[in-house]
C-alpha cells in the first residue's frame, strides 16, 4: 500500500527542519517567523525545557498554537514567562554565554557563511535598503548560529555586499571558504560549504 504523499509549504518544511536542530535544556534567540514558529513546535513536542529568549526582552516564552505573534515586542510573548528585561539586558546575555542556539536570516549569505541584512549594491547608492543588524551581530558572533532561509539564487552569491552579521573569519581570512556545511544546497548554487548550520528549502529533497 502505497503511503499518501502530503503538501507542504516552503515556510512549514523551514520550520520542521529547524526544530529538529533544537535540544531540551538549551536556550534559543527566536525572531518572529518561522524562528519562532521552530522554536515554539520544538518546545511543544520534544523539548520542554527550552527557552525561549526574544530580543524585545522577553525570557522563557510560551506561544499558544494559532497565536503566533506579529512581532517580539508584542504583549502576547510575554504570557507565562518567566521574565521580561530591556533589550541590553538581554544582549549581555549571549555576552556571558547564557544563550546556546540563535536563529538567523538575511538577504544574502556567502560561502563563508557571513549575511547581509542592510542594503543592496552599492553602499554610495543602493538599490535596496534593508533593515540592518537588529541582533544579529551578536548572535552571529556568541551563539551557535542557525540560518533557515528559502532557498533563492539571488539569496546564495560569492560575496555579500555588506557583512551585517559575520560568518567563519577564520576562513574568510585564509581566503577559502569554511570547512564544514549542515544542510546542502543544490548544485546550481555558487555557495561553498560556510559555518554552523544553514537550512534551505532544498536542503532535504
Amino acid at each position: 500500500m502505497l503511503s499518501r504523499v502530503h503538501e507542504h509549504t516552503a515556510a512549514e518544511l523551514l520550520t520542521i527542519l529547524s526544530a529538529r536542530q533544537l535540544s531540551d535544556g538549551q536556550t534559543v534567540f527566536a525572531g518572529v517567523g518561522i524562528p519562532l514558529l521552530a522554536a515554539t513546535l520544538a518546545q511543544r513536542l520534544r523539548c520542554p525545557g527550552l527557552t525561549i529568549l526574544f530580543e524585545g526582552g522577553v525570557i522563557g516564552a510560551f506561544i499558544e498554537p494559532g497565536k503566533l505573534p506579529p512581532s517580539t515586542n508584542d504583549q502576547r510573548c510575554t504570557k507565562r514567562a518567566n521574565m521580561v528585561l530591556g533589550s541590553a539586558e538581554v544582549l549581555l546575555l549571549l555576552q556571558r554565554g547564557y544563550v546556546d542556539v540563535g536563529f538567523m536570516g538575511g538577504a544574502q549569505i556567502d560561502q563563508y557563511g557571513n549575511l547581509n541584512s542592510s542594503f543592496i549594491g552599492d553602499p554610495a547608492h543602493p538599490k535596496t535598503r534593508l533593515p540592518g543588524t537588529g541582533g544579529g551581530n551578536d548572535i552571529a558572533s556568541l551563539a551557535q548560529m542557525i540560518v533557515a532561509m528559502k532557498h533563492e539564487k539571488r539569496r546564495f552569491v560569492e560575496r555579500v555586499d555588506f557583512i551585517t552579521s559575520p560568518g567563519s573569519w577564520r576562513a574568510a581570512r585564509a581566503g577559502a571558504p569554511a570547512a564544514f556545511w549542515l544542510g546542502a544546497c543544490s548544485a546550481s548554487s555558487p555557495i561553498s560549504p560556510c559555518s554552523d548550520l544553514i537550512r534551505t528549502t532544498s536542503a532535504c529533497r
